[in-house]
């Protein structure tokens, strides 16, 4: 029976070209839940603010 060899790059679907391991995509997804983010509200403000510098 083979060992398994766990750092084997998997082909990425999401990113075509670009190969990412399962470990790799871990570890963005904790570093996305780690970030920071933004109400609904704040958000609508950042689009009104930006909206506002295309008018001009």
């Amino acid at each position: 029976m083979k060992a398994k060899n766990l750092n084997i790059k998997t082909e990425n679907l999401a990113i075509p070209g670009k190969p990412l391991s399962e470990e790799e995509f871990k570890d963005m997804i904790k570093a996305g839940e780690n970030s920071a983010f933004i109400t609904i509200n704040k958000l609508k403000e950042n689009i009104q603010k930006w909206i506002s510098k295309l008018e001009r």
